[in-house]
């Protein structure tokens, strides 16, 4: 389960029965080339946020723990932009999800987040 926070506040538990009514997500990797899929982090963060109460600076923070604890921190502009291919994707082991993309400093494996177990945002920057 992910847990999601909005200025500080839990805001929801995401869940992937809601997550598999959106659209897929496709690209594929610039390390390997190989397929990858998932859920677009927009789609899955407007599930739970308006946007309205996003402005384009509104920073998304995602933490992982299966690798050691790591986060990644991009711009409400960069999840929406789709030559960024932002994407929570399913691991391998079909029990965590892993956040993927091609855009630079978040564009090879080792610098996915792996066992996503929380987004937080803060609306205002």
């Amino acid at each position: 389960m992910i847990h999601l926070y909005v200025d500080g506040t839990f805001a929801a538990n995401v869940s992937p029965a809601d997550m598999k009514n959106l659209p897929a997500a496709s690209f594929k990797d610039t390390e390997q080339g190989k397929d990858q899929g998932g859920w677009w982090l927009r789609d899955v963060i407007r599930l739970y946020v308006k946007e309205s109460r996003l402005s384009p600076a509104s920073k998304l923070t995602v933490t992982g723990t299966r690798q050691g604890t790591k986060t990644a921190a991009i711009t409400w502009a960069q999840a929406l932009d789709p030559a960024n291919n932002i994407a929570l994707d399913l691991a391998s082991d079909g029990q965590s999800v892993k956040l993927v993309s091609t855009m630079a400093g978040l564009n090879t494996r080792d610098q996915w987040i792996q066992g996503v177990t929380r987004i937080d945002i803060q609306t205002k920057p």
